[in-house]
């Protein structure tokens, strides 16, 4: 009988650490419940060889290091928490025009003359065509953290949080074990190490906004993606100052 692995808030593990190292066990914390992103193990599991995929990720993220083969996972580093960021910027849109994530995005493509880089903005341009709105690739991805940053904020309300990194953004201990008690960063395991994933925690927190410590989003932040009617009633009720 198969024993069903659940994350730490109550979801099925769905392309975790299994999939994405760092990135998989992070985008698992951001939701309360299965993200059901697809952004990252679309490209994981793409077929390409590691060789392209870090072409790509030089393309897309900045630099190599972004992406790693699955079962031979390194440190973490802001490339790999810019690519976190663009998944979750990516998914929201996703959930609200109702494209599917499974076909999206297109950072990759069949062809080889270019090798195989695709095109990112391609969500921009459907819904630019649709819509009659202009929207860059850029645009889109902003409008999905907005989105994110509002979800974060209404969870912090629900569950009266103030430190969302203590409260909700937690990791199940089975990422930090191994059947063969193989050592995290070691090619063949999926085992996380504990100061990484920390680490982790602090670089993609920062990147987008958050204080590092508590996962919340700071007053400057909101302000910038016009949250701005969030913060009075986050202060009234204690969350932020």
């Amino acid at each position: 009988m198969r024993t069903r692995v659940y994350w730490s808030n109550g979801h099925p593990k769905h392309h975790t650490n299994e999939d994405d190292g760092q990135l998989g066990c992070l985008l698992n914390c951001m939701c309360n419940r299965d993200p059901m992103a697809h952004a990252h193990v679309n490209f994981t599991r793409s077929g390409l060889p590691i060789k392209e995929m870090k072409h790509i990720a030089k393309v897309t993220w900045g630099d190599e290091s972004a992406v790693d083969q699955i079962c031979d996972y390194t440190p973490t580093n802001p490339y790999k928490m810019k690519r976190l960021q663009w998944v979750i910027a990516r998914t929201e849109p996703h959930n609200m025009l109702g494209l599917y994530s499974w076909m999206a995005p297109w950072e990759y493509c069949p062809d080889e003359k270019n090798q195989y880089v695709g095109d990112p903005n391609m969500e921009a341009k459907i819904f630019s065509a649709v819509t009659g709105v202009n929207k860059t690739g850029d645009d889109l991805d902003k409008d999905g953290i907005r989105a994110w940053l509002l979800q974060r904020v209404y969870t912090m309300r629900q569950l009266g949080s103030s430190n969302m990194r203590k409260d909700h953004d937690m990791v199940p201990g089975w990422i930090y074990t191994d059947p063969k008690d193989r050592k995290p960063f070691t090619k063949g395991t999926v085992r996380m190490d504990p100061d990484n994933i920390s680490k982790s925690f602090d670089i993609f927190f920062e990147q987008v906004g958050c204080d590092k410590e508590t996962g919340v989003p700071t007053t400057d932040t909101l302000k910038a993606y016009r949250l701005d009617f969030v913060i009075p009633v986050l202060q009234k009720e204690g969350l932020i100052k």
